[in-house]
């Protein structure tokens, strides 16, 4: 029988530690194996994980004297995992109930798959309230193949998964220079490997935009973002990594992270490598139409501030009498625009003069 391994990496998390622990002892498929991990915490959360290590046989409890950080956390508490099926989760999220239950069960119909994922909701920080985070790639549980997944992903992303341990460890697991996208990066390297199973029911509630979180403060710094990225393209063009690549490339998977600092990447890698290009070209051909699409905008509007002066200037040669020289300058601005309204009015304010004009010379 199959068996499972859930790990956790906690931080100064004394405030919602525990309801992130009930959630994984509570689960109707309990865990194998819970491995929790306190990073030189300052706050009481030792205190507040200490009850449900005696009371819990399979949680495992290894205390860190110094903070290591988040990546060193995540590669040494992943270090202790045995189990053949892998859920990592975090002190600040919490699953739902059945979660477990549900991919274990998927990973016995579809054993070639290499992670199983589902929905979510989406908490914002300070508030009550849950966004649903949905991806309606089906309305029942199923099996998608690296390319079926390719096909249907087009630059998304997939909520936290259950993975298969070995080929967690086969995509190299936390990689340090990839940082806060390092689980965003194996999990679509599993993905584009094995393949996933989708379950249309949400199993999560993530905390999202907390100002003080590891990978929300890396993704706000532009220049820092593109490093990140930069690292994972020169990762996926390295011959560990040349059977995914293609995949990466076909479904836009680093659209919504290089969208931001797109300038900044561009500027770090070889823009002749033709598969940095490939994995970078849904990237720039929004930010060429974007581009093209404000230069557009920016000379339509240069040419209306030109049309106003001109017609302006013409209006003013009216009421100072010139109207021979207005009528000339409306001809050439009817053969350039037609018979825009502006002209047309223009042109009725000359034939009024006009009229005025020959009547005064007939009296």
């Amino acid at each position: 029988m199959a068996t499972l391994s859930v790990v956790m990496t906690n931080y100064n998390h004394s405030h919602c530690v525990s309801r992130a622990i009930e959630a994984v002892v509570n689960q109707s498929r309990p865990p194998d194996e819970f491995i929790i991990q306190d990073d030189g915490s300052t706050d009481t959360s030792i205190d507040i994980i200490k009850p449900f290590v005696e009371k819990y046989p399979y949680i495992k409890f290894v205390n860190s004297d110094k903070k290591r950080g988040r990546i060193p956390a995540m590669q040494n508490v992943t270090s202790y995992a045995s189990g053949d099926y892998l859920y990592i989760a975090a002190p600040d999220e919490y699953i739902l109930p059945g979660f477990f239950e549900k991919a274990m069960n998927a990973f016995a119909a579809y054993p070639q798959a290499g992670l199983f994922c589902g929905d979510q909701f989406n908490n914002i920080t300070g508030t009550t309230g849950m966004v649903p985070y949905e991806m309606y790639w089906s309305d029942r549980e199923l099996f998608l193949s690296p390319d079926e997944l390719a096909d249907i992903y087009a630059g998304g992303n997939f909520p936290k998964c259950v993975v298969r341990r070995d080929e967690f460890i086969r995509a190299g697991g936390f990689i340090t220079q990839l940082k806060w996208h390092s689980d965003w990066f194996f999990y679509h390297v599993i993905a584009y490997r094995k393949g996933l199973i989708y379950c249309p029911e949400k199993f999560l509630v993530e905390t999202i935009r907390q100002q003080d979180e590891y990978r929300f403060e890396g993704m706000m710094d532009v220049q820092k973002e593109a490093e990140v990225i930069s690292n994972i393209i020169q990762i996926l063009k390295s011959p560990e990594y040349s059977d995914v690549l293609p995949y990466f490339a076909r479904s836009a998977a680093l659209f919504p992270l290089s969208r931001s600092c797109v300038d900044h990447v561009m500027k770090t890698i070889d823009i002749k490598d033709i598969p940095a290009q490939l994995l970078m070209a849904h990237t720039l051909y929004v930010c060429n139409m974007e581009q093209a699409a404000l230069r557009s905008e920016q000379a339509r509007r240069g040419s209306e501030q030109e049309i106003a002066s001109i017609l302006e200037k013409i209006n003013i040669l009216i009421l100072n009498g010139s109207v021979k020289d207005a009528s000339g300058l409306l001809d050439t601005m009817e053969t350039k625009l037609g018979k825009i309204p502006q002209i047309l009015e223009l042109r009725h304010k000359i034939t009024c003069i006009n009229k005025v004009i020959a009547l005064l010379r007939n009296e």
